[in-house]
C-alpha cells in the first residue's frame, strides 16, 4: 500500500499540470494521467504560455464585440425598415381614404346651379389645402390621382411661399431699420448744418460790428487830426512876427 501511495505521489509530478488531477492518493493516479492527456489533445491546456492565453482571450473578446456590433446594427436596420414600412402604410392608407372619399363624393347628386361641378371641401388630414374643383363625371381614377398629386404640390408650393414671405418680411424689417438710421443721420446732418449757418451768421455779425468800429475809429482820428491842425494853425498865427 505504502509503495503504491508513493508511486501515486511520484505520479503527481506529471499529472499536477492537469486541473483534473489533485493530490496523489491511490486511485486518483490514473485519472491524473488521463486528464493530462486530454489537455494535450484539447490544444495545450495548461501547457499554453501566458502570451498565448492572452492572445486567445483577446481574439475571443474581439469576436464577441464584433458579434454584438453586428447584432446591434442588424437590430437598428430592422427597426428602421419597420418604421419606413409603417410610414409607407400610413401614407398609402391616407391616400386610399382620400380617393375613396372622392369616389363617394363623385357618386352624390350634383347640386343644381353648380354647372356640373362639385366644390370639394378641404380634405381632413391637412388644413393647408385649398378647395379643389372636380368634374363629377366618369369617376376616372387617374384623374383623381392627378388631382391628389396637384393638391399635394399646391400644399408644397404654399409652404414654400410661406417661407419666402417670412424671408421677405425679415428683409423688409432690415430695410426699415436701415431707412430709420438714414433718417436719423440726415436729421443730425441738418442740425449740424443749421448750427454751422448760425455760427457763420454770428461771425458775419461780429465782422460787421468790427468794421463799424473801425469806421468810427477812423472818423474819430480824422476829427482829432483836424482839431490838432486847427490848434496848430491858431498857435502859428498868434506867434507870427507879422501880427
Amino acid at each position: 500500500g505504502t509503495m503504491n501511495r508513493g508511486g501515486g505521489n511520484r505520479q503527481l509530478g506529471r499529472g499536477a499540470e492537469s486541473p483534473v488531477f489533485r493530490g496523489g492518493n491511490k486511485g486518483q493516479q490514473q485519472s491524473g494521467m488521463d486528464g493530462s492527456r486530454d489537455n494535450k489533445r484539447a490544444g495545450g491546456g495548461a501547457q499554453m504560455s501566458v502570451g498565448q492565453m492572452n492572445e486567445m482571450a483577446r481574439k475571443k473578446g474581439e469576436e464577441e464585440r464584433k458579434r454584438r456590433e453586428d447584432e446591434e446594427k442588424r437590430k437598428g436596420e430592422e427597426q428602421k425598415r419597420h418604421q419606413e414600412d409603417e410610414e409607407r402604410k400610413r401614407r398609402e392608407e391616407a391616400k386610399k381614404k382620400q380617393l375613396e372619399w372622392w369616389h363617394e363624393e363623385e357618386k352624390k347628386e350634383v347640386p343644381k346651379g353648380t354647372n356640373g361641378k362639385i366644390l370639394m371641401p378641404k380634405p381632413k388630414q391637412s388644413t393647408t389645402f385649398s378647395p379643389v374643383e372636380v368634374h363629377a363625371s366618369g369617376g376616372d381614377k387617374k384623374q383623381l390621382e392627378k388631382i391628389a398629386t396637384l393638391t399635394y404640390q399646391l400644399q408644397q408650393a404654399k409652404e414654400s411661399l410661406a417661407v419666402t414671405t417670412r424671408l421677405c418680411d425679415e428683409r423688409k424689417e432690415q430695410l426699415d431699420r436701415a431707412e430709420k438710421n438714414a433718417r436719423e443721420l440726415r436729421a443730425e446732418a441738418r442740425d449740424s448744418r443749421q448750427l454751422s449757418e448760425k455760427h457763420l451768421r454770428e461771425l458775419q455779425d461780429i465782422k460787421g460790428k468790427y468794421q463799424a468800429l473801425q469806421k468810427e475809429s477812423a472818423q474819430t482820428n480824422d476829427e482829432l487830426r483836424r482839431k490838432t491842425d486847427q490848434a496848430s494853425g491858431s498857435l502859428l498865427m498868434t506867434s507870427s512876427p507879422l501880427a
